[in-house]
């Protein structure tokens, strides 16, 4: 008998051997994959990396060192709804050659508004930081940010 229950117990350990694993792969690994390191001006920052601009709308708060980066896979004029700023940032437009191009500050939350942000010209990446870090870590025109990002995030 005790055999038996042996046996039975099997299908159960690899099936939660199984779920662990799934669980590590899908929600574990993405997690750390899509946080990178950025320095940028006089700052050293936690991006996180999505490639979805929708995902803008679940930025709640960012910490002084802390970072927002949407990667396109190509160039154009991305643009960015006042209406999805969930607290105040600062948002920065990079070329393809992650340079800065165009810069918005201290957009402020208004769930209601229809005011659309946009660069003057084509970007590749679109950066958002808490509200007066582009001010306070000297990002400007034409300064280059330093990442690296993997292709398949």
């Amino acid at each position: 008998m005790s055999l038996r229950k042996d046996l039975s117990a099997g299908p159960i350990v690899v099936l939660v051997l199984l779920i662990i694993f799934v669980f590590v792969l899908y929600v574990i690994i993405p997690a750390i994959r899509s946080n990178i390191n950025l320095r940028f001006g006089d700052g050293i920052f936690k991006a996180h990396v999505t490639t979805n601009i929708n995902d803008i709308s679940k930025i709640t708060k960012l910490n002084d060192n802390q970072a927002y980066l949407v990667s396109f896979p190509n160039d154009n004029i991305w643009s960015i709804e006042a209406r999805n700023v969930k607290t105040p940032v600062d948002v920065v437009w990079l070329n393809s050659e992650k340079k800065l191009i165009f810069a918005w500050t201290n957009i402020s939350p208004d769930e209601y508004s229809t005011k659309v942000y946009s660069p003057d010209s084509e970007a590749r990446y679109i950066l958002i930081f808490p509200a007066d870090t582009v001010k306070n870590k000297s990002l400007n025109k034409g300064k280059e940010a330093i990442f690296e990002i993997n292709e398949g995030i």
